[in-house]
């Protein structure tokens, strides 16, 4: 089972997808600056994810989300970092 930021695959597949790409509400004029602003993010995440728990990255994701208005649908840096 494949899990990361506590989201799991069973089926052995990436537990998360491209959140930042088209269909997932980050349209309009400032699409383009607002995936890249969350892309440099989510590398960030990437970065610093091997010295986190899996419990650090979900509590880093749910903090980001709640006070820093990165939109809840996207699961946070880490769960996209996956």
């Amino acid at each position: 089972m494949s899990c990361k930021a506590g989201f799991c695959a069973a089926n052995g597949e990436a537990s998360t997808r491209d959140r930042t790409a088209r269909g997932y509400g980050i349209d309009g004029k400032d699409a383009v600056e607002v995936r890249a602003v969350i892309d440099t993010i989510v590398a960030q995440a990437r970065d610093l994810a091997p010295g986190l728990s899996a419990e650090e990255q979900r509590m880093t994701d749910h903090a980001l989300v709640r006070s820093a208005g990165l939109p809840a649908y996207l699961g946070g840096p880490f769960a996209q970092a996956g």
